[in-house]
C-alpha cells in the first residue's frame, strides 16, 4: 500500500495535471451516466396525473382529491378506503347477499359523499335530508356479501342509513349498508373470480372493487372517443369511474402498457385492461341509463376486448405502498 501511494505521488509530481484530468474524467463519466439515465427515463414516461378520484362508497359520486395513499386494501384518503362501503339488501340468515350498484340502480350516482373524518361519511341527494354514515365497530353484526362470486364477510352499518337509501330509490323493502373494516384483514375480499386468475397471485385482496385496486384512464383517449362518436361530446369522463385521469400521453398510449408502471418510485402491478359494462351508459349528471347503450356499443366497434367486453383504461394492484399526487409523472416500469 505504501509503495502504491509513493508511486502515485511520483506520478503527480512528474505529471502535475494528472489529478485534474482524473477528476475531469470522473466527472464526465458520472455526467454521461446521469444524462443517459434521464434520457432512458424520458423514453419510459407514460404521462402525468391530471386528476385523482376517490370512491369511499361503491357506486356513489366520487370525490376529487389532490393525493391518494396506496395500501394493501386499495387507495386511502383521510383514513377511509376506496369502495369500503356498499349498498345491499337486508340479509336473511347467513345467506350471501349481492351488492346493489349503479348498474342496477343508476340514481345512485347522484348521491353526494363528503368525508367528515376517518370513520364518518355524510351522504346527501336532491330532495333528501343529509345523513351521517358511521363506520361500524368490530362488534357490529356481520353479513356475508358477494360480488361476481367473490365472497367476504362485512359489518352492517346503522339501519337508518339503509332506510335513507330505500326512500331515495323508492323501495318498499328495506336496504342495508355493508362496510369492510379497514383494519380487519379477514374482512377483505380475496380475488377468486375464475376469469381473473391469470392476473393475480394468491395473496391479492380488495375491498368492494370490481376487480383491482386502481383504475387509470387516458384523457386524450377519451377525447379521441368523443371525436369519433358525436353523441359522446356531452359525456363526462367520469362515466368510466377512474381513480387516475392521465394527461400528457398520446391517445390510446395505454394500449402499449403490458406490464407494471411506476409512480413516485413505487411499482404498480399490472392487472389487465379494464373491460367495460353497461355502467358506462349511466349519465353521471342525470342518473339515467341510456337504453340504447350507446357508449358500450360504440366502444365495441373499435376497442380490444377482454372477457368479450370492450376495454377502456387499465387496472393495477398494489404490492408496494406510497402516496401519489396530482402532477406526479407515470412511468413504464
Amino acid at each position: 500500500m505504501i509503495n502504491m501511494l509513493q508511486s502515485l505521488e511520483m506520478l503527480e509530481r512528474k505529471f502535475p495535471y494528472l489529478k485534474q484530468l482524473a477528476i475531469f474524467l470522473g466527472f464526465s463519466i458520472s455526467t454521461y451516466a446521469a444524462i443517459k439515465y434521464l434520457r432512458q427515463r424520458k423514453n419510459m414516461k407514460l404521462g402525468k396525473i391530471k386528476e385523482l378520484y376517490f370512491y369511499p362508497f361503491k357506486s356513489l359520486k366520487g370525490i376529487s382529491v389532490d393525493t391518494l395513499e396506496f395500501t394493501e386494501f386499495g387507495v386511502r384518503y383521510k383514513g377511509l378506503v376506496d369502495r369500503q362501503f356498499a349498498l345491499i339488501e337486508v340479509p336473511k340468515g347467513n345467506e350471501y347477499v349481492d351488492i346493489i350498484n349503479f348498474k342496477l340502480e343508476p340514481k345512485l350516482v347522484l348521491v353526494n359523499v363528503d368525508i367528515a373524518n376517518d370513520k364518518e361519511l355524510t351522504l346527501s341527494a336532491e330532495g333528501m335530508e343529509s345523513i351521517v354514515l358511521h363506520e361500524p365497530s368490530v362488534n357490529s353484526n356481520s353479513v356475508n356479501v358477494q360480488l361476481y362470486d367473490m365472497k367476504c364477510e362485512a359489518k352492517l352499518c346503522d339501519p337508518k342509513v339503509g332506510a335513507w337509501f330505500s326512500k331515495f330509490l323508492g323501495y318498499d323493502k328495506p336496504l342495508q349498508v355493508a362496510c369492510l373494516l379497514k383494519n380487519a384483514k379477514e374482512s377483505r375480499r380475496p380475488i377468486d373470480f375464475p376469469p381473473f386468475k391469470p392476473y393475480i397471485d394468491g395473496s391479492d385482496k380488495i375491498a368492494f372493487h370490481d376487480s383491482a385496486h386502481l383504475l387509470v384512464v387516458n384523457e386524450k383517449s377519451f377525447r379521441s372517443f368523443q371525436k369519433k362518436f358525436p353523441f359522446a361530446q356531452s359525456q363526462s369522463i367520469l362515466v368510466f369511474r377512474p381513480n387516475v385521469i392521465m394527461s400528457d400521453a398520446e391517445a390510446w398510449a395505454e394500449d402499449s402498457v403490458k406490464s407494471d408502471i411506476a409512480i413516485n418510485n413505487c411499482r404498480l402491478t399490472y392487472f389487465r385492461p379494464c373491460d367495460r359494462c353497461q355502467g358506462t351508459c349511466v349519465d353521471v349528471e342525470s342518473g339515467e341509463l341510456d337504453p340504447q347503450r350507446s357508449t358500450l356499443l360504440s366502444l365495441g366497434k373499435f376497442r380490444p376486448k377482454v372477457l368479450d367486453s370492450p376495454t377502456f383504461g387499465i387496472v393495477f394492484m398494489f404490492r408496494n405502498f406510497t402516496n401519489i399526487h396530482v402532477g406526479d409523472t407515470i412511468y413504464k416500469a
